[in-house]
């Protein structure tokens, strides 16, 4: 991380979302934004998979999750986020195999 007059320029979430429940996935992107510059590059990797057959934690972030934090409606202002890279692969993850989970989205962010 680099501070800059007051604020971040870049912040790297590699599995920070994907620990937080539901419920506090929000306040995490509206605190993300705190810390912030007005220049920011977030880079943010999330993955989606069946959250039926695991409850996590990882939990499933769904990429309709991260258009909606950190739109207008969560935030002052709407962020550009551009989907850099997209996965699907198969769980290698003992715990997600024996669950059941048989594949999963890996998605990678850029938030502006």
């Amino acid at each position: 991380l680099k501070e800059n007059q007051g604020g971040y320029d870049f912040i790297y979430d590699r599995a920070a979302i994907v620990a937080l429940d539901p419920q506090t996935r929000a306040s995490y992107c509206q605190k993300l934004i705190s810390l912030s510059s007005d220049n920011v590059n977030i880079l943010l990797i999330a993955f989606e998979y069946d959250q039926s057959k695991m409850s996590g934690p990882p939990f499933s972030v769904p990429q309709r999750q991260i258009t909606e934090f950190f739109s207008k409606e969560h935030l002052k202002e709407d962020y550009r986020i551009k989907l850099l890279h997209e996965k699907s692969d198969h769980p290698k993850s003992p715990r997600f195999v024996e669950a059941g989970v048989d594949s999963f989205k890996q998605r990678t962010y850029l938030i502006q």
